[in-house]
């Protein structure tokens, strides 16, 4: 009884852990860990080397290469966010407006079930959807082992997907939040909204998991597609499997990547109105409180309000514009759309064929 208990003690832990990726994704910054995920990882890919070597899968090398490529990309922004999201969480945790954005932070950022329900759905679909149409993907100990790196990929790939979701949620809420902000700072040199610390670090995030995940999408979008029409693999495009697979990157990718980072802009640029209004509802009260006080105001200091007011009204509508990142993201949604409708449109003369197997 002792022992089941113990078991199922650790269980618990090791899903708790699990569903706070932020917490055990911290761990890998330390020196010794670092070194040895390192030397672990060294022993797994010479493992798999020499496994090649007897039970040869094909295109392995390309293989490795690609998911080593995107599992560093997604591994990267899957660490940077915690930290990032945290400190800005921090600056508007008194805020009134941002109550909800810090309840979708503790729903969704610090512990979530989502960050063991969705990357295991998708490993498992696109793990069994991928055996199922390559006909090349002989059961063998290379191919446990490409599954394990592919499922570990994978699954880091899902957690950094899960967290640009929840920050787009996060600026929603933020955008869409009642009440006004307090306490904002007054001085001519720092009464402009789009240069407060904590949005200018928003956007900087917004801006690097945009750029990093339009180039992980690209890069499943490229490797897929590579094994799909590889003669090597094998693969049966008129296997439903083929159609389910790309139809959930093209959801996933194609269509919500841009969407999302559409909403992102138009949510920021909110904020920034919201922040202008509340600094214009503030020096109005200012104002009032010192007519109240005494009969007239100095000139000096109603010249003053009147000064930052206008820097208010026609200072900056977003906090940081760049047409270089604008236009990646833009390069490549037409690329990831196009990739992805060309290798999917040359499947379709079988589509009578899937039909048929559907029935």
């Amino acid at each position: 009884m002792k022992f089941m208990a113990r078991i199922k003690c650790g269980l618990r832990a090791f899903v708790e852990t699990l569903m706070r990726p932020s917490d055990w994704l911290r761990n890998i910054h330390g020196r010794r860990n670092l070194s040895r995920i390192i030397l672990t990882g060294g022993i797994f890919l010479l493992a798999g080397l020499i496994l090649n070597c007897r039970w040869n899968f094909p295109c392995f090398l390309g293989f490795v290469l690609a998911f080593l490529f995107i599992g560093g990309m997604a591994l990267w922004a899957a660490v940077h966010f915690p930290g990032k999201i945290k400190s800005i969480v921090a600056a508007v945790v008194n805020q009134p407006r941002a109550k909800k954005a810090i309840r979708v932070y503790h729903l969704y950022c610090d512990s979530s079930p989502l960050y063991i329900i969705v990357p295991l759905a998708v490993a498992v679909i696109f793990g069994i959807g991928g055996c199922s149409m390559f006909g090349a993907m002989a059961l063998n100990p290379t191919l446990i082992w490409v599954l394990i790196l592919f499922f570990l990929v994978v699954y880091i790939s899902m957690i950094g997907y899960l967290q640009y979701i929840v920050l787009a949620l996060y600026i929603w809420n933020l955008a869409s939040g009642s009440g006004k902000y307090e306490k904002l700072p007054k001085s001519m040199v720092e009464c402009v909204p789009a240069r407060l610390d904590w949005l200018q670090d928003l956007t900087k995030l917004s801006h690097t998991y945009r750029s990093r995940f339009f180039t992980l999408g690209s890069s499943y979008i490229i490797a897929f597609g590579a094994f799909c029409w590889l003669p090597e693999m094998q693969a049966n495009t008129s296997a439903p499997a083929f159609y389910v697979l790309w139809s959930i990157i093209f959801l996933a990718i194609v269509f919500l990547f841009p969407v999302v980072s559409v909403l992102e802009y138009r949510w920021i640029k909110k904020i920034v109105e919201q922040l202008k209004s509340s600094y214009i509802e503030d020096l109005e009260e200012e104002s009032n409180l010192n007519r109240a006080a005494v009969s007239y105001a100095p000139a000096a200091e109603r010249l003053a309000q009147t000064l930052c007011a206008i820097q208010i009204m026609n200072s900056s509508d977003y906090p940081l514009k760049s047409v270089w990142t604008a236009c990646y993201a833009a390069v490549l949604s037409i690329f990831n759309f196009s990739a992805s409708m060309a290798t999917v449109m040359q499947a379709v003369p079988n589509l009578s064929s899937v039909f048929q197997q559907i029935s």
